[in-house]
């Protein structure tokens, strides 16, 4: 439903994509856990 929020699991990132390697998507998904909580995210919310 539109109204529903989407999980986000960064962590997936690490898997890899066709055009992402799995160690820069660990990397990515490691900048974003950084900016996430420099601007006050809660871990898991």
């Amino acid at each position: 439903m539109l109204n529903e929020p989407l999980e986000l699991v960064l962590t997936d990132l690490s898997q890899g994509l066709p055009a992402i390697t799995p160690s820069f998507g660990a990397a990515l998904a490691e900048a974003c856990a950084v900016c996430l909580e420099q601007q006050g995210h809660a871990q898991g919310a």
